[in-house]
């Protein structure tokens, strides 16, 4: 249905690429080319990797913003580490609500992107435990989610979430979000 390479394209496009398809005929096969302009290599960390530091937001002033992303689909989780990692952010992932709070609660994170849908523990409910845990109670809280009705982002609000993003995610009101926290960290991006 074309929507693949669709998808692909504005992928692309959002981060100052390029896609060029082409064939040489019916039965010939099809070609496709990405160009990308060249960044600086991704840091993500999974939850197989050694934990940071944890050192207090004060001693990290000329470090890259952390983000953990909490999301149960992995590929939309690991597709949003690899765009935001692309852009210079340090990523740590987790695909389960609670491994999630745990993590965030040993590392610190500057920001969270938490899908609301998560199977073992709501998003709304994560984002009160967090707000409420005193090493993860000033991050920012962006909920990423599917749930996109007036009153599903009033609710993301109320719970402790900064902001509310429906997916898929706009990477340039993303990036605005990700920004409110430059004042405390020298961002890469």
């Amino acid at each position: 249905m074309g929507l693949g390479l669709t998808l692909v394209r504005r992928l692309v496009e959002l981060h100052g690429g390029t896609v060029v398809a082409h064939s040489n005929g019916p039965e010939q096969g099809s070609e496709f080319t990405v160009s990308l302009p060249i960044t600086t290599a991704p840091t993500i960390v999974n939850s197989d990797s050694a934990s940071d530091t944890g050192a207090p937001r004060a001693e990290r002033l000329n470090t890259t913003l952390r983000v953990m992303i909490i999301d149960d689909n992995a590929d939309a989780a690991d597709s949003l580490a690899t765009l935001l990692g692309a852009q210079g952010y340090s990523i740590a992932v987790e695909y389960n609500g609670e491994k999630g709070f745990q993590r965030a609660a040993a590392e610190a994170p500057d920001a969270l992107l938490i899908d609301i849908g998560l199977p073992d523990i709501d998003g709304y409910s994560l984002a009160q435990r967090l707000r409420a845990h005193p090493r993860t109670a000033r991050a920012l809280l962006i909920a990423v989610t599917g749930y996109g009705q007036p009153r599903d982002r009033e609710q993301a609000l109320a719970c402790g979430f900064s902001h509310h993003l429906v997916k898929p995610v706009d990477m340039p009101t993303l990036a605005r979000a990700l920004a409110t926290l430059s004042p405390y960290l020298d961002t890469a991006v």
